[in-house]
């Protein structure tokens, strides 16, 4: 069965659900954000229990904030990629490397907070299909953002990428990463992912986007 995309809308940084037979959910937002994500299972007739996996695709606040908290409502097994590991093990954030004038300016106020540290019970390392979790998927490695960055990649070409590309201003229009450990590495999980075949692409900031305008953007 395939499996579809449900953005859960947040102001610093959306959270989506990956919903097949099960429920796989991708990034957690910043703390306090675990009743938007439990609201949009129960707008889908779901509840904390169908959640069979959370994915973090790497592990920022904005993106790992809540997830202590939804681990616990939902007693899911949290994935995360062994390149992001420990600073989820001690609740820090991957450094910000700015890429561009508006990274600088961020990164001058930005102070990121500690968060509650969460011992991750799936190391990702490779490809992992999500078949075992009730969803047609898989996740991807996409190193750039951070070097431990993954993605879910849906049978069906949807693509869930975290910070891998943004829309800030305009969000309809997909853009380079304001911070990226390695951008060139970033373009190169771009492609590799326009290769896997994704055609639509989910971001926690801005979009989604399809894969004609992430194409122009690396090629």
């Amino acid at each position: 069965a395939s499996a579809t995309v449900i953005p859960v809308t947040m102001t610093a940084s959306s959270s989506f659900l990956a919903r097949g037979g099960r429920v796989v959910t991708v990034d957690s937002g910043v703390p306090g954000s675990e009743g938007k994500i439990t609201g949009a299972l129960a707008a889908q007739g779901l509840g904390p229990g169908d959640v069979s996996l959370i994915v973090i695709t790497h592990a920022h606040i904005d993106h790992v904030g809540s997830l202590a908290r939804l681990k616990e409502l939902t007693g899911a097994p949290v994935a995360v990629h062994a390149g992001d590991a420990e600073w989820l093990r001690k609740g820090g954030n991957p450094p910000l490397k700015p890429t561009c004038t508006a990274g600088r300016l961020m990164a001058a106020v930005i102070k990121p907070k500690p968060y509650a540290p969460i011992e991750p019970d799936v190391i990702v390392d490779g490809e992992l299909r999500l078949d075992g979790y009730g969803v047609a998927g898989r996740i991807v490695p996409t190193p750039g953002h951070t070097p431990g960055s993954i993605s879910v990649l849906l049978d069906g070409g949807d693509a869930i990428v975290g910070d891998l590309l943004m829309g800030m201003v305009p969000p309809t229009r997909p853009q380079l990463p304001m911070f990226a450990d390695n951008l060139g590495e970033a373009k190169g999980s771009m492609r590799k992912l326009l290769d896997l075949g994704a055609r639509h692409f989910y971001t926690a900031h801005g979009g989604p986007f399809e894969a004609e305008a992430v194409a122009a953007l690396v090629k």
